[in-house]
C-alpha cells in the first residue's frame, strides 16, 4: 500500500461517538468503528489542519508498514500508530488510530479514561487533593518510557511532543503506551509545525527543530517534574532530584536538561535500575487489578545461626542440642476385646420402687447393728 492509499471518507465511519476525555490536545476524540473493527478517530481541530501535511501524514502512516513483523509488533504494543487519513469533500479531517490496552485505563463509574503519567504526581487545587504515586512506581514508569524513546531513537523516530500527558501508564508503572504520534518526526517531512507549550519553550532552546538532544531534555524535565511533584519548575537541580532517587540519576536528568550530546549507555543504565523486577504479584481479586508486594522482606529481630563444632575432620552435635532417637518400626500394641458390662438389676425397676428397695436394705442393716448390739450387751452383763 502506497502513501496515497491510507485514505478513509468521513461517511465510511460507523457509530461515531464523542469521547469526554479533558485533555485531547489540538484535536477531538470520537470511537467509531471502520471495516468492523473499533478505532478512535481524532478530528485535528482547524488550525492545525491548515498547517497539515496530509501527504507526510501518509508516510508517517506507512512507515509503520515498512518495520519487521517483530517492530511493528513491538509498535503496535507501545504506542498509538495512526493507520488511516480521515477526509471530508477531499480535505483531511483527522487520523484513525488504535486505543491503547485495557491496561492503561483508569474506571471512573461506568467509563474508562486514560491514565497518563501525569496522574502520578501529587496535586493540590481547590482543596482537592491527589494523592499521586509512590516513588518506585514512579521510577519504575518512568523508566519504561525513557526505555520506549531510546527505541524510537533507534529506529529514527524524534518523538517531538514528549509530554506527560502524551504517555499512558498502567497502574503500577510497569507499562507506558505513547499517544499523539501523528507529531512525531522520522524519515518523512515533518506534519505539522513543532509541538512545544511556551514554557517549555523558555526552558529547552532548539525546540523549534525537534532533535534526539530536545526529546532526551524534554524527558529530563518531565521526569524532574514528576518526581519532584512540580509541573513548575524553574530548573532541574540535581540536589533537589537526590532527596527522591539515586545520586546517578539526579545528576543524569539534571545534566540531561539542556540539549547535548546523549549518552546512551548511562540512559540505559538507569533503565535497567528503574525497571528491574522488584515486585510480585498477589492473588487477583475479581474486576480489581492486583497490588504489587514486596518479593521479600528483611527479618523483624536477627535470627540465630548454629555452625556445628568441628573436631577434627568430621562434625559432632553439642550436647545442648542431642536427643533422643525415636523409635521406628514397632508393631502396634494388639486390641483386645472388652467383656461387656452386665445389666445392672436396678435398671428395670421404676424410681418409686428403687426408694422402696432401697429404704428396705437400709432399715434391714439397721435391725441387724441393734441385734448385734443387744447380744454384746447381754454378754457383759453375764
Amino acid at each position: 500500500m502506497t502513501a496515497t492509499e491510507y485514505w478513509v471518507e468521513s461517511a465510511e465511519l460507523d457509530r461515531v461517538e464523542p469521547l469526554r476525555w479533558s485533555d485531547a490536545g489540538n484535536s477531538q476524540l470520537f470511537s467509531c468503528r471502520y471495516d468492523d473493527r473499533p478505532y478512535l478517530y481524532k478530528e485535528y481541530a482547524d488550525d492545525f489542519r491548515r498547517d497539515a501535511d496530509h501527504h507526510a501524514l501518509g508516510d508517517l502512516i506507512r512507515w509503520r508498514d515498512t518495520l519487521s513483523a517483530y517492530d511493528r509488533d513491538k509498535l503496535d504494543s507501545m504506542a498509538a500508530w495512526p493507520r488511516f487519513r480521515v477526509r471530508r469533500d477531499g480535505f483531511l479531517r483527522g487520523v484513525l488510530l488504535p486505543f491503547a490496552p485495557e491496561r492503561f485505563y483508569e474506571r471512573d463509574g461506568s467509563a474508562p479514561r486514560p491514565r497518563m503519567l501525569s496522574e502520578l504526581i501529587r496535586l493540590k487545587a481547590a482543596g482537592e487533593v491527589r494523592p499521586g504515586a509512590r516513588g518506585d512506581i514512579k521510577q519504575t514508569a518512568l523508566g519504561h518510557a525513557i526505555e520506549v524513546l531510546l527505541w524510537f531513537h533507534s529506529q529514527r523516530v524524534v518523538v517531538n511532543d514528549v509530554r506527560e500527558v502524551n504517555i499512558l501508564c498502567a497502574r503500577w508503572g510497569t507499562d507506558v503506551f505513547y499517544v499523539d504520534c501523528d507529531v512525531m518526526v522520522g524519515p518523512w517531512r515533518p506534519v505539522g509545525p513543532p509541538a512545544a507549550p511556551a514554557y517549555m519553550q523558555n526552558a529547552i532552546p532548539g525546540l523549534d527543530r525537534p532533535s534526539r538532544e530536545t526529546d532526551v531534555a524534554r524527558l529530563a524535565w518531565m521526569a524532574a517534574a514528576i518526581l519532584l511533584d512540580d509541573l513548575a519548575l524553574p530548573e532541574v537541580r540535581a540536589d533537589q532530584l537526590r532527596k527522591v532517587t539515586d545520586p546517578g540519576a539526579a545528576q543524569l536528568l539534571a545534566e540531561a536538561s539542556r540539549p547535548g550530546p546523549i549518552d546512551d549507555d548511562r540512559w540505559r543504565k538507569l533503565v535497567d535500575r528503574w525497571t528491574a523486577p522488584r515486585w510480585e504479584a498477589r492473588a487477583r481479586v475479581p474486576g480489581q487489578e492486583p497490588e504489587p508486594v514486596a518479593a521479600s522482606l528483611p527479618p523483624t529481630r536477627p535470627v540465630p545461626i548454629f555452625v556445628a563444632e568441628q573436631v577434627g575432620t568430621s562434625f559432632r552435635v553439642p550436647e545442648r542440642f542431642r536427643r533422643a532417637d525415636p523409635v521406628y518400626g514397632l508393631p502396634p500394641a494388639p486390641m483386645l476385646p472388652v467383656a461387656p458390662t452386665p445389666p445392672s438389676p436396678l435398671a428395670g425397676l421404676s424410681d418409686r420402687a428403687r426408694l422402696a428397695l432401697i429404704l428396705g436394705i437400709v432399715g434391714l442393716l439397721a435391725l441387724c447393728g441393734l441385734v448385734t448390739l443387744s447380744m454384746s450387751l447381754r454378754g457383759m452383763a453375764l
